[in-house]
Protein backbone atom coordinates (compact mmCIF):
# COMPACT_ATOMS: atom_id res chain seq x y z
CA UNK A 1 0.00 0.00 0.00
CA UNK A 2 1.93 3.50 -1.24
CA UNK A 3 1.06 6.35 0.60
CA UNK A 4 1.30 10.00 -0.19
CA UNK A 5 1.75 12.69 2.12
CA UNK A 6 -0.96 15.34 3.18
CA UNK A 7 -0.32 18.54 3.73
CA UNK A 8 -2.41 18.69 6.76
CA UNK A 9 0.33 16.64 8.47
CA UNK A 10 2.91 18.95 8.34
CA UNK A 11 4.06 20.66 11.34
CA UNK A 12 5.11 24.03 10.26
CA UNK A 13 9.05 23.84 10.60
CA UNK A 14 9.94 23.65 6.55
CA UNK A 15 13.01 21.51 7.92
CA UNK A 16 11.40 18.94 10.29
CA UNK A 17 8.39 18.64 7.29
CA UNK A 18 10.85 18.26 4.34
CA UNK A 19 12.26 15.44 6.42
CA UNK A 20 9.16 13.80 7.42
CA UNK A 21 8.45 13.51 3.35
CA UNK A 22 12.47 12.31 2.48
CA UNK A 23 11.72 9.77 5.48
CA UNK A 24 8.38 8.37 3.53
CA UNK A 25 10.18 8.47 0.19
CA UNK A 26 12.84 6.23 1.55
CA UNK A 27 10.18 3.52 3.20
CA UNK A 28 8.33 3.59 -0.01
CA UNK A 29 11.74 2.38 -2.11
CA UNK A 30 11.69 -0.22 0.52
CA UNK A 31 8.16 -1.69 0.15
CA UNK A 32 8.60 -1.15 -4.01
CA UNK A 33 12.10 -3.17 -4.17
CA UNK A 34 11.02 -6.27 -6.72
CA UNK A 35 11.74 -9.90 -6.82
CA UNK A 36 15.55 -10.63 -7.36
CA UNK A 37 16.72 -7.32 -5.81
CA UNK A 38 16.97 -8.10 -2.29
CA UNK A 39 20.45 -7.22 -2.25
CA UNK A 40 19.32 -3.81 -2.09
CA UNK A 41 16.98 -4.05 1.24
CA UNK A 42 19.88 -3.87 3.55
CA UNK A 43 21.07 -0.73 1.89
CA UNK A 44 17.94 1.26 1.77
CA UNK A 45 17.35 -0.05 5.12
CA UNK A 46 20.90 1.40 6.38
CA UNK A 47 19.53 4.32 4.62
CA UNK A 48 16.72 5.12 6.48
CA UNK A 49 18.65 4.59 9.59
CA UNK A 50 20.80 6.73 8.78
CA UNK A 51 18.76 10.10 7.58
CA UNK A 52 16.22 9.45 10.86
CA UNK A 53 19.12 9.51 12.99
CA UNK A 54 19.93 13.40 11.00
CA UNK A 55 16.29 14.42 11.62
CA UNK A 56 16.35 13.41 14.73
CA UNK A 57 18.89 15.57 15.54
CA UNK A 58 17.74 18.62 13.47
CA UNK A 59 14.57 18.09 15.37
CA UNK A 60 15.53 17.86 19.21
CA UNK A 61 17.67 21.17 18.07
CA UNK A 62 14.36 22.71 16.91
CA UNK A 63 12.51 21.53 20.13
CA UNK A 64 14.88 23.11 22.52
CA UNK A 65 14.64 26.53 20.63
CA UNK A 66 10.99 26.65 20.82
CA UNK A 67 10.75 25.61 24.58
CA UNK A 68 8.90 22.70 24.04
CA UNK A 69 8.30 20.89 27.22
CA UNK A 70 7.71 17.35 26.17
CA UNK A 71 11.52 17.42 24.33
CA UNK A 72 12.76 14.89 27.00
CA UNK A 73 10.33 12.53 26.46
CA UNK A 74 10.49 13.01 22.55
CA UNK A 75 14.38 12.60 22.38
CA UNK A 76 13.63 9.24 24.57
CA UNK A 77 11.13 8.57 22.18
CA UNK A 78 13.51 8.85 18.93
CA UNK A 79 16.18 6.40 20.84
CA UNK A 80 13.88 3.93 21.11
CA UNK A 81 13.11 4.25 17.26
CA UNK A 82 16.64 3.95 16.68
CA UNK A 83 17.18 0.71 18.70
CA UNK A 84 13.77 -0.77 16.68
CA UNK A 85 15.50 0.60 13.46
CA UNK A 86 18.49 -1.53 14.57
CA UNK A 87 16.92 -4.48 15.39
CA UNK A 88 14.81 -4.93 12.46
CA UNK A 89 18.20 -4.18 10.21
CA UNK A 90 19.77 -7.00 12.52
CA UNK A 91 16.73 -9.33 11.55
CA UNK A 92 17.23 -8.46 7.94
CA UNK A 93 20.75 -9.21 7.68
CA UNK A 94 20.43 -12.32 9.45
CA UNK A 95 18.88 -14.33 7.07
CA UNK A 96 20.82 -15.76 4.10
CA UNK A 97 17.80 -16.87 2.45
CA UNK A 98 16.88 -13.98 -0.51
CA UNK A 99 12.86 -15.90 -0.43
CA UNK A 100 12.52 -14.98 2.79
CA UNK A 101 13.90 -11.88 2.84
CA UNK A 102 11.67 -10.79 0.54
CA UNK A 103 9.04 -12.17 2.04
CA UNK A 104 9.79 -10.04 5.14
CA UNK A 105 9.51 -6.93 3.85
CA UNK A 106 5.80 -6.27 3.31
CA UNK A 107 5.12 -6.62 6.55
CA UNK A 108 8.16 -4.27 7.55
CA UNK A 109 7.53 -1.65 5.08
CA UNK A 110 3.83 -1.71 6.82
CA UNK A 111 5.72 -1.42 10.36
CA UNK A 112 7.39 1.25 8.90
CA UNK A 113 4.96 3.55 7.48
CA UNK A 114 2.77 3.02 10.44
CA UNK A 115 5.78 4.23 12.53
CA UNK A 116 6.59 7.17 10.86
CA UNK A 117 2.66 8.26 9.98
CA UNK A 118 1.86 7.67 14.25
CA UNK A 119 4.93 9.16 14.99
CA UNK A 120 4.43 12.55 12.83
CA UNK A 121 0.65 12.92 13.53
CA UNK A 122 1.04 11.71 17.28
CA UNK A 123 4.14 13.19 18.95
CA UNK A 124 5.67 15.45 16.32
CA UNK A 125 1.96 17.61 15.41
CA UNK A 126 2.34 18.40 19.26
CA UNK A 127 5.21 20.68 18.43
CA UNK A 128 2.50 23.22 16.34
CA UNK A 129 1.49 25.42 19.24
CA UNK A 130 5.40 26.25 19.86
CA UNK A 131 6.04 26.50 16.62
CA UNK A 132 3.16 28.86 15.76
CA UNK A 133 4.43 30.80 19.19
CA UNK A 134 7.73 31.12 18.37
CA UNK A 135 7.27 32.39 14.56
CA UNK A 136 9.97 31.97 12.60
CA UNK A 137 12.75 31.72 16.07
CA UNK A 138 15.20 28.27 15.43
CA UNK A 139 13.23 27.11 13.01
CA UNK A 140 15.23 26.10 9.52
CA UNK A 141 13.96 26.92 5.80
CA UNK A 142 15.20 22.84 4.81
CA UNK A 143 17.33 20.29 6.22
CA UNK A 144 20.50 21.80 4.21
CA UNK A 145 19.93 25.21 6.15
CA UNK A 146 21.76 26.59 9.10
CA UNK A 147 19.13 28.31 10.16
CA UNK A 148 17.87 25.76 12.73
CA UNK A 149 20.65 25.50 14.45
CA UNK A 150 21.35 28.23 17.27
CA UNK A 151 23.90 30.97 15.91
CA UNK A 152 27.22 30.60 18.03
CA UNK A 153 29.50 33.88 18.58
CA UNK A 154 32.52 33.77 16.50
CA UNK A 155 35.27 31.45 18.04
CA UNK A 156 38.76 32.64 18.37
CA UNK A 157 41.42 30.30 16.10
CA UNK A 158 43.00 28.25 18.15
CA UNK A 159 47.14 27.62 18.05
CA UNK A 160 48.25 26.22 15.28
CA UNK A 161 48.42 21.89 15.56
CA UNK A 162 45.60 22.66 18.74
CA UNK A 163 42.02 21.07 18.52
CA UNK A 164 39.16 23.77 19.87
CA UNK A 165 37.63 23.07 22.82
CA UNK A 166 33.96 22.39 23.07
CA UNK A 167 31.72 22.99 26.03
CA UNK A 168 29.55 20.20 26.87
CA UNK A 169 26.12 20.29 25.52
CA UNK A 170 26.63 23.32 22.60
CA UNK A 171 26.39 22.55 19.11
CA UNK A 172 28.72 23.97 16.18
CA UNK A 173 26.93 24.39 12.66
CA UNK A 174 28.21 22.11 9.83
CA UNK A 175 27.83 22.06 6.11
CA UNK A 176 26.12 19.05 5.06
CA UNK A 177 24.97 18.46 1.70
CA UNK A 178 23.42 14.88 0.34
CA UNK A 179 24.14 12.43 -1.95
CA UNK A 180 22.89 11.89 -5.46
CA UNK A 181 20.84 9.07 -4.35
CA UNK A 182 19.79 10.78 -1.14
CA UNK A 183 21.69 8.09 1.00
CA UNK A 184 25.09 9.20 2.62
CA UNK A 185 25.51 12.26 3.87
CA UNK A 186 29.02 14.30 4.31
CA UNK A 187 30.30 17.00 5.96
CA UNK A 188 31.73 19.66 4.18
CA UNK A 189 35.72 19.75 3.73
CA UNK A 190 35.46 15.80 4.38
CA UNK A 191 36.82 14.58 1.37
CA UNK A 192 35.89 11.52 2.05
CA UNK A 193 32.57 9.27 2.67
CA UNK A 194 32.49 7.63 5.96
CA UNK A 195 32.33 3.83 4.88
CA UNK A 196 29.23 2.30 5.13
CA UNK A 197 28.75 0.10 8.48
CA UNK A 198 27.27 -3.60 7.65
CA UNK A 199 27.66 -4.90 10.89
CA UNK A 200 24.06 -4.82 13.18
CA UNK A 201 24.29 -2.74 15.46
CA UNK A 202 24.57 0.95 13.42
CA UNK A 203 24.58 2.93 16.77
CA UNK A 204 27.93 4.16 17.68
CA UNK A 205 29.67 2.78 21.23
CA UNK A 206 29.48 6.36 22.33
CA UNK A 207 25.98 6.44 21.84
CA UNK A 208 24.64 3.62 23.36
CA UNK A 209 22.36 4.17 26.43
CA UNK A 210 23.45 2.60 29.98
CA UNK A 211 21.81 -0.74 29.85
CA UNK A 212 18.81 -0.40 32.36
CA UNK A 213 18.79 -3.05 35.29
CA UNK A 214 15.91 -5.53 35.52
CA UNK A 215 14.35 -4.11 38.09
CA UNK A 216 14.17 -0.65 36.24
CA UNK A 217 12.70 -2.47 32.50
CA UNK A 218 10.35 -4.70 34.80
CA UNK A 219 8.93 -1.45 36.61
CA UNK A 220 8.46 0.71 32.85
CA UNK A 221 6.73 -2.13 31.94
CA UNK A 222 4.62 -2.56 34.09
CA UNK A 223 3.42 1.20 33.60
CA UNK A 224 2.52 -0.21 30.05
CA UNK A 225 0.56 -3.03 31.13
CA UNK A 226 -1.25 -1.37 33.70
CA UNK A 227 -2.21 1.40 31.09
CA UNK A 228 -3.03 -2.07 28.21
CA UNK A 229 -5.28 -3.31 31.17
CA UNK A 230 -6.69 -0.39 31.67
CA UNK A 231 -7.62 0.41 27.94
CA UNK A 232 -8.97 -3.23 27.18
CA UNK A 233 -11.47 -2.89 30.38
CA UNK A 234 -12.51 -0.03 29.52
CA UNK A 235 -13.10 -0.93 25.48
CA UNK A 236 -10.96 1.43 24.71
CA UNK A 237 -12.43 4.28 26.10
CA UNK A 238 -9.63 5.17 28.70
CA UNK A 239 -5.40 4.11 29.12
CA UNK A 240 -3.74 3.24 26.34
CA UNK A 241 -3.02 0.51 24.18
CA UNK A 242 0.58 -1.36 24.87
CA UNK A 243 3.41 -1.00 21.91
CA UNK A 244 6.17 -2.82 23.01
CA UNK A 245 8.37 -2.34 20.04
CA UNK A 246 11.57 -0.13 20.91
CA UNK A 247 10.74 -1.24 25.22
CA UNK A 248 13.94 -2.42 26.54
CA UNK A 249 12.05 -5.64 27.68
CA UNK A 250 14.29 -8.39 27.11
CA UNK A 251 13.86 -11.01 30.17
CA UNK A 252 10.85 -9.33 31.96
CA UNK A 253 7.78 -10.78 33.31
CA UNK A 254 4.59 -11.40 31.78
CA UNK A 255 3.53 -13.92 33.46
CA UNK A 256 -0.80 -13.73 33.92
CA UNK A 257 -1.14 -10.17 32.18
CA UNK A 258 -3.54 -9.76 29.10
CA UNK A 259 -1.85 -8.36 25.92
CA UNK A 260 -4.88 -8.77 24.03
CA UNK A 261 -4.89 -7.37 20.46
CA UNK A 262 -0.97 -5.36 22.01
CA UNK A 263 1.36 -4.05 19.33
CA UNK A 264 4.76 -5.88 19.58
CA UNK A 265 5.54 -5.87 16.05
CA UNK A 266 9.73 -5.93 15.61
CA UNK A 267 9.77 -6.33 19.88
CA UNK A 268 12.48 -8.04 21.56
CA UNK A 269 10.96 -9.97 24.11
CA UNK A 270 13.85 -12.57 24.26
CA UNK A 271 13.75 -14.54 27.71
CA UNK A 272 11.00 -12.94 28.91
CA UNK A 273 8.34 -15.09 30.59
CA UNK A 274 5.07 -15.05 29.69
CA UNK A 275 3.80 -17.81 31.18
CA UNK A 276 0.12 -17.73 31.26
CA UNK A 277 -0.69 -14.48 29.48
CA UNK A 278 -2.94 -13.76 27.44
CA UNK A 279 -2.05 -12.50 23.71
CA UNK A 280 -5.53 -13.09 21.28
CA UNK A 281 -5.24 -11.34 18.30
CA UNK A 282 -1.75 -9.58 19.17
CA UNK A 283 0.75 -8.09 16.84
CA UNK A 284 3.58 -10.08 16.74
CA UNK A 285 5.16 -9.44 13.44
CA UNK A 286 8.87 -9.77 13.32
CA UNK A 287 9.13 -9.94 17.13
CA UNK A 288 12.06 -12.06 18.76
CA UNK A 289 10.87 -14.38 20.86
CA UNK A 290 13.63 -16.16 21.53
CA UNK A 291 14.31 -18.54 24.70
CA UNK A 292 10.87 -17.50 26.02
CA UNK A 293 8.34 -19.41 28.44
CA UNK A 294 4.89 -19.21 27.18
CA UNK A 295 3.49 -22.19 28.89
CA UNK A 296 -0.26 -21.87 28.98
CA UNK A 297 -0.06 -18.44 27.07
CA UNK A 298 -3.13 -17.79 24.70
CA UNK A 299 -1.60 -16.83 21.21
CA UNK A 300 -4.82 -17.41 19.30
CA UNK A 301 -5.47 -15.64 16.29
CA UNK A 302 -1.83 -13.69 16.75
CA UNK A 303 0.37 -12.50 13.99
CA UNK A 304 3.39 -13.74 14.21
CA UNK A 305 4.69 -13.81 10.46
CA UNK A 306 8.39 -13.40 10.83
CA UNK A 307 8.94 -13.90 14.76
CA UNK A 308 11.81 -15.83 16.03
CA UNK A 309 11.18 -18.37 18.52
CA UNK A 310 13.98 -19.97 18.37
CA UNK A 311 14.37 -22.65 22.11
CA UNK A 312 10.74 -21.40 22.89
CA UNK A 313 9.17 -23.11 25.73
CA UNK A 314 5.57 -23.13 24.39
CA UNK A 315 4.58 -26.25 26.25
CA UNK A 316 0.58 -26.40 26.90
CA UNK A 317 0.06 -22.93 24.60
CA UNK A 318 -3.05 -21.89 22.76
CA UNK A 319 -1.78 -20.92 19.16
CA UNK A 320 -5.16 -21.45 17.25
CA UNK A 321 -5.62 -19.29 14.14
CA UNK A 322 -2.12 -18.28 14.69
CA UNK A 323 -0.41 -16.99 11.40
CA UNK A 324 3.12 -18.48 12.06
CA UNK A 325 4.15 -17.91 8.01
CA UNK A 326 7.79 -17.74 7.81
CA UNK A 327 8.40 -17.77 11.81
CA UNK A 328 11.95 -19.26 13.02
CA UNK A 329 10.59 -22.33 15.45
CA UNK A 330 13.66 -23.56 15.64
CA UNK A 331 14.44 -26.16 18.92
CA UNK A 332 11.16 -24.85 20.35
CA UNK A 333 8.86 -27.02 22.40
CA UNK A 334 5.33 -27.61 22.19
CA UNK A 335 4.12 -29.97 24.70
CA UNK A 336 0.24 -29.96 24.39
CA UNK A 337 0.25 -26.54 22.43
CA UNK A 338 -2.80 -26.17 20.00
CA UNK A 339 -1.96 -25.11 17.27
CA UNK A 340 -5.59 -26.14 15.65
CA UNK A 341 -5.94 -23.86 12.46
CA UNK A 342 -2.41 -22.69 12.76
CA UNK A 343 -0.50 -21.33 9.12
CA UNK A 344 2.43 -22.74 8.59
CA UNK A 345 4.00 -21.25 5.30
CA UNK A 346 7.57 -21.52 4.85
CA UNK A 347 7.98 -22.16 8.96
CA UNK A 348 11.56 -23.17 9.94
CA UNK A 349 10.79 -25.80 12.76
CA UNK A 350 14.35 -27.61 12.06
CA UNK A 351 15.24 -29.62 15.48
CA UNK A 352 11.49 -28.16 16.91
CA UNK A 353 9.23 -31.30 19.22
CA UNK A 354 5.65 -30.97 18.21
CA UNK A 355 5.37 -34.55 18.72
CA UNK A 356 2.61 -33.92 21.24
CA UNK A 357 0.80 -30.78 20.06
CA UNK A 358 -2.56 -31.07 19.40
CA UNK A 359 -4.33 -29.96 16.42
CA UNK A 360 -1.68 -30.59 13.71
CA UNK A 361 -2.58 -31.80 10.23
CA UNK A 362 -0.66 -32.85 7.45
CA UNK A 363 -1.87 -30.02 4.87
CA UNK A 364 -0.57 -28.08 7.75
CA UNK A 365 3.04 -29.76 7.35
CA UNK A 366 3.10 -29.38 3.71
CA UNK A 367 5.36 -25.95 3.25
CA UNK A 368 7.51 -26.15 6.57
CA UNK A 369 11.47 -26.50 6.33
CA UNK A 370 12.43 -29.51 9.17
CA UNK A 371 15.32 -31.05 9.31
CA UNK A 372 16.40 -35.02 10.98
CA UNK A 373 15.67 -33.92 14.41
CA UNK A 374 12.46 -32.45 13.71
CA UNK A 375 9.36 -34.66 15.84
CA UNK A 376 5.97 -34.71 14.47
CA UNK A 377 2.77 -36.12 16.26
CA UNK A 378 2.78 -39.96 15.14
CA UNK A 379 1.62 -40.28 11.56
CA UNK A 380 2.53 -36.73 9.88
CA UNK A 381 5.76 -36.31 7.86
CA UNK A 382 8.01 -33.57 6.51
CA UNK A 383 8.04 -32.64 3.01
CA UNK A 384 9.91 -33.94 0.58
CA UNK A 385 12.94 -32.30 -0.83
CA UNK A 386 12.42 -31.24 -3.75
CA UNK A 387 14.81 -32.32 -6.67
Amino acid sequence: MTIKWRDNWDVGAPAIDQDHRKLLSIITEFSAVSAGKEDRLEGILEKLFRYSKEHFAREERIQRNIGMPEHDSHVAMHRNLSLHLTHLFGRLVAEGDPARKRAMVPDIGEFLKDWLVGHVLGADMKMRPYLARSGSRGVGASPNSKSDIPQQPARKRPPSGERPKISEGSSIPDERRQSDDGGSIEVAGDSQKPAPRRDYDLIDPEEKPQKTSRPDRQKMLESVLVEHERWLSSRRAEGKKAILGGLDIVGCVIAGRDLTDADARASDLSDANLDGATMMHADLRLATLSGISAQGCDFSMARMRHANLTLAKMNGAILRGCDLAGANLQRAVFDGADLTGALFLDTDISGADLSKAEGVRADQMARVVGDSETRLPPGLFLPKAES
